[in-house]
């Protein structure tokens, strides 16, 4: 809406500086399953020198600029008995060993997972309360620019088919639920086929094992030096009066590799909003204040 409501600003009154396309990809919780393709197949329509992308949550109160964004794998792990006569053998129970092999300590147990990620220090803050000690640990970037964020791994469900079955009944088939955050240099392609590896090992022959992929991505690292970017940045320090702060995006933008190969080689990415925005608390953080920098910055940047 920021973007929106500047541009048709600048167009009333004849001062917008740029040719601009605007790319709706789906809503909070619906994606655009085609982007992809729809971007390649009219690339030459879509060429642009850059791209904003207006997505993610900034640093409060201070001028933010993501620098790249996470890739995402979302798969099942299914087990099927083959032989339903057979009743040694329990779905449940062999899902939840395999899903105990996926760890290794607080690690991910994936052949050749940490291959290339980017290297995290850590650092340990004490903070004292009254007469008590709280020791912290923060993980600190080796790029002195932003904050480097790990690869992640999350169980999000496990069910049993069929359902409603009597207790004492083992199920046919049983599935897990799993998203994966990925991160610069790592490739989904080949975590798959680490997984396809680890499966492979002490699963009982009468189970049939399935890996299935519903979506995955690539992480996606911008460009830090392109005359974009920079013109933000100069712009965004005199609009918050404040120097910019470079982070991450934790999550990621499906399309966000397609657009950097394929039509806009520099993407410039400002979150206007911050973690803790709810705009269901009416003035609790949406300050004026901080919305009027927000505009002062974008009819700066796409002015004449």
């Amino acid at each position: 809406m920021m973007y929106l409501t500047t541009i048709l600003n600048l167009i009333e009154n004849d001062k917008l500086g740029y040719n601009i396309t605007i790319f709706l990809d789906g809503t909070q919780n619906k994606v655009g399953t085609d982007s992809i393709a729809l971007i390649e197949q009219n690339k030459a329509d879509l060429y642009a020198d850059f791209c904003f992308f207006s997505t993610g949550n900034g640093i409060k109160d201070q001028a933010t600029i993501e620098v790249g964004q996470r890739g995402s794998i979302n798969f099942d792990i299914a087990l099927t008995r083959e032989h339903e006569n057979n009743k040694n053998i329990n779905p449940n129970l062999e899902i939840s060993k395999i899903l105990s092999r996926l760890y290794n300590g607080e690690k991910i147990a994936i052949p050749y997972f940490y291959y290339n990620v980017e290297k995290a220090k850590q650092e340990v803050e004490i903070r004292r309360y009254g007469t008590n000690l709280e020791y912290k640990t923060i993980t600190k970037a080796t790029n002195k620019n932003h904050t480097i964020l790990e690869p992640t791994l999350e169980i999000t469900g496990i069910i049993s088919f069929p359902k409603f079955e009597k207790s004492n009944m083992l199920p046919k088939k049983t599935i897990a639920n799993l998203h994966m955050n990925i991160v610069n240099n790592q490739n989904y392609q080949e975590i798959i086929n680490g997984l396809q590896q680890r499966l492979k090992y002490n699963i009982p022959k009468d189970l049939k094992t399935e890996l299935i992929i519903h979506e995955a991505y690539n992480p996606c690292k911008y460009h830090p030096q392109n005359p974009y970017l920079q013109k933000a940045t100069a712009l965004l320090t005199g609009a918050y009066k404040t120097p910019v702060e470079y982070q991450q995006k934790s999550q990621g933008i499906k399309t966000a590799q397609t657009i950097q190969t394929t039509i806009c080689e520099h993407i410039i990415a400002i979150p206007f909003a911050h973690q803790e925005s709810n705009i269901g608390l009416a003035n609790e953080h949406l300050k004026i204040d901080t919305i009027k920098k927000a505009f002062d910055f974008c009819m700066a940047f796409f002015s004449k």
